[in-house]
């Protein structure tokens, strides 16, 4: 079952120097495999910067939140929630691939003659 890995963090540098190194640390992480992607999110307001991760499996997101809170420190928040797989879909969540096959995208359609049996 696919698993959302959320974090988030405080920062007190630039706002343009954090998101020059947020570019550098993208380019870095696409070549990674661990997770299906990853939504990186910021607030200047409140200088929270977070982000959002798609792992195929719990034991990938767990590994990675170990890695990131050595990293990070206990200043980080991390926590994992079980995908609602069919529900997120009909609310057009982007989880192709995530169940490797797994889930599909029901159209409205399919969801319609579904409920006529």
């Amino acid at each position: 079952m696919s698993v959302i890995l959320q974090v988030a963090f405080p920062w007190d540098e630039d706002e343009d120097a954090v998101r020059a190194a947020s570019l550098v640390q993208a380019r870095e992480l696409m070549r990674r495999e661990e997770f299906i992607w990853k939504i990186i999110l910021r607030d200047p307001r409140s200088r929270i910067s977070g982000a959002v991760y798609l792992f195929a499996d719990r034991a990938k997101a767990e590994s990675w939140r170990a890695g990131l809170m050595a990293r990070r420190g206990p200043s980080l928040e991390a926590r994992i929630f079980e995908v609602d797989e069919a529900a997120s879909l009909l609310t057009r969540a982007p989880l192709s691939g995530a169940a490797q096959g797994g889930a599909q995208a029901l159209t409205i359609d399919r969801v319609n003659a579904s409920n006529d049996e």
